[in-house]
């Protein structure tokens, strides 16, 4: 009689991640398992679960990530048998006259078997599988000893499976979930990946640790020169957003300093490349100004690169706005605006004369806001005469936003 064979595979899977979805899918393709049992820890022996996820909300989380597999099934027996969960004890109760067991493992624990409790049950119940997450060659001759060193104390039986290297730590996933999300995404089916924004999970509230992991991965997509600019954008939003206190977040305008140039250096080509697949409708004096074309490139690359701030319309709005300007500009608007032209790397006679002015007017009691639109009415008029005397093509919007802030201040 041909003996079912049931491959397991537990963790506390909190969260899942691509790393564990990988695995799993390189034991089903190898064993071709009549079932596949994916089973949630209740506690584990071995560690601690971070207290982000309820037992409920790992479950879902694991038929979200392991659903698409041939014959798996999410398994709560262990939740259910309550207390610390033992893989001998499960093992033991799967244990059947008539099933083959296969019991899936990671590299630490493959080489840490010995110290569960009652190995000798584990390897005397299942064909240990082992599936590599790691790339380090050295730890190869270990692995290779440790399952001799199985095979002649216990009569092991063990299996390697073959499967894509992917080196993620639950751990390191739930510190990037909170401090750089768009990290965490890459790490994370995107059914997972929504579950845990849905629900709260591991929420992104360090916003100092959001703007460092910002402003170390920006720098992946642009030069140096324009990096140091894009941090001197972000400082002048921050020095500038003092006087707005409590009327803007400035979380958000740092994250929009940080992002409005991130398209900057691709070519004309690839600029146009992207506008095309946004479906994006360019007027005739845009597309005749190929310098602002990264403007609506950026909103793709944060979608792709940095989603957790693709979601915000205001960040999205102060960058389509923030080389030309544009009628009814918000305060946010307004503020990025200004603060690209004046940041303190701008050596040019007009952008030093435009910070001079500025900050003059706040000193000499304008209020905020006037001294904003007036700047802003002041950099248009600058923009619209330099490209004027330049011959280069004069975007409608530049003047409507003049003409906006014009009628503002009127």
């Amino acid at each position: 009689m041909k003996k079912e064979i049931l491959a397991i595979y537990g963790g506390t899977f909190s969260p899942p991640h691509i790393g564990h979805i990988r695995a799993a899918e390189a034991l089903s393709a190898a064993l071709s398992p009549d079932r596949l049992m994916i089973i949630v820890d209740n506690l584990p022996p071995h560690k601690e679960i971070d207290g982000g996820a309820t037992a409920e909300q790992r479950l879902a989380m694991a038929s979200l990530a392991f659903g698409h597999i041939p014959n798996a099934e999410i398994s709560d027996m262990e939740i259910r048998r309550g207390g610390r969960s033992y893989t001998a004890e499960t093992l033991t109760y799967l244990s059947a006259e008539n099933r083959e067991l296969y019991f899936l493992c990671g590299t630490d624990m493959f080489l840490s078997l010995p110290t569960w409790r009652d190995p000798a049950t584990i390897f005397a119940h299942a064909v240990i599988c082992l599936v590599r997450r790691e790339a380090e060659d050295g730890i190869s001759v270990q692995i290779k000893e440790a399952a001799k060193r199985y095979e002649r104390e216990y009569g092991a039986r063990i299996r390697m499976i073959d499967a894509p290297v992917t080196e993620i730590s639950s751990s390191d996933l739930r510190v990037a979930l909170a401090t750089a999300p768009w990290r965490a995404e890459k790490m994370l089916s995107p059914a997972v990946y929504a579950y845990i924004r849905e629900q709260g999970l591991w929420r992104a509230e360090d916003k100092d640790a959001i703007l460092l992991a910002l402003r170390e991965d920006v720098r992946a997509f642009m030069s140096e020169k324009r990096y140091r600019h894009t941090l001197g954008v972000e400082k002048m939003t921050r020095r500038m957003a003092a006087f707005f206190d409590g009327e803007i977040d400035p979380f958000f305008l740092s994250a929009a300093a940080l992002l409005h140039d991130i398209t900057k250096e691709l070519s004309e080509a690839e600029q146009r490349e992207i506008i095309s697949k946004m479906q994006i409708k360019l007027s005739i004096s845009q597309e005749k100004s190929p310098a602002i074309l990264h403007s609506f490139t950026a909103e793709h690359r944060i979608k792709h690169e940095f989603s957790f701030f693709a979601e915000n319309e205001e960040i999205l709005s102060a960058i389509r706005s923030h080389t030309t300007g544009s009628a009814g500009m918000s305060l946010f608007d307004k503020l990025l605006f200004v603060a690209d032209y004046i940041e303190e790397g701008r050596e040019y006679p007009r952008c030093i004369e435009a910070r001079e002015k500025f900050f003059s007017m706040l000193s000499d009691g304008i209020p905020p806001k006037a001294a904003l639109d007036r700047i802003t009415l002041s950099v248009l008029d600058s923009t619209i005469r330099f490209l004027t005397e330049h011959g280069y093509a004069l975007c409608e919007d530049t003047v409507r936003a003049r003409d906006s802030i014009l009628s503002t201040i009127s």
